[in-house]
């Protein structure tokens, strides 16, 4: 019932964010909203703009919060807070790697970083990997989707390689392949977080 109320007033069920993105601890979002119909206001921080678009009573001094992160969520009682899975992982591995070994090494490298496992939205790699067990097996981890990339598109990358390498563009064609398929999925806009580990 207070979903159908925050819909009817607000435009928005808050438990139900739209594709592409995830809310942390969503059984918060029932109190969250009942505190909303009784008056308070919210704030909404950066980043949530798709949010812009209700009529939530937003506030910048309202003691509710909104927040939009890729990163683990602080403890916070006031906010409900949203990961956008636009986080994108680069691949690449030797024939037959052993699943884990990929899947263990992509989490300690988020971890690493503070990045939320569920920010992950894409796997990306060289389509001479596209058929190997280890790197669909991460896609499956992450419920995301696997991209492979020629070669040559790669290669474009080359200039913005943290690690470029000899050796890997004399068996591929490229010279990188993860930096090069995050930079290549990313888009000019787009940067490393993190250059390749082994």
């Amino acid at each position: 019932a207070i979903t159908t109320a925050g819909d009817t007033h607000y435009g928005i069920a808050l438990d139900d964010p739209p594709e592409g993105y995830v809310l942390d601890r969503p059984e918060r979002a029932k109190n969250f909203t009942a505190r909303l119909l009784a008056g308070e206001r919210v704030r909404i921080e950066a980043g949530a703009g798709w949010l812009h678009e209700t009529s939530l009573p937003a506030n910048p001094g309202g003691p509710l919060c909104i927040k939009e992160r890729i990163f683990r969520p602080e403890e916070d009682p006031d906010a409900l807070v949203y990961i956008p899975r636009k986080v994108v992982i680069g691949a690449g591995c030797e024939r037959g790697a052993a699943p884990e070994e990929v899947v263990e090494l992509v989490y300690r490298s988020l971890e690493s970083l503070n990045i939320d496992p569920r920010a992950v939205g894409l796997i990306a790699s060289i389509d001479l990997k596209s058929d190997e067990p280890a790197l669909h097996h991460l896609a499956e981890m992450f419920d995301a989707p696997a991209r492979f990339f020629a070669p040559h598109v790669l290669e474009t990358e080359s200039p913005r390689l943290a690690n470029p390498s000899e050796v890997v563009f004399r068996e591929t064609g490229c010279h990188g392949v993860a930096e090069g398929a995050v930079l290549a999925a990313l888009g000019p806009e787009g940067a490393l977080a993190l250059e390749k580990r082994k």
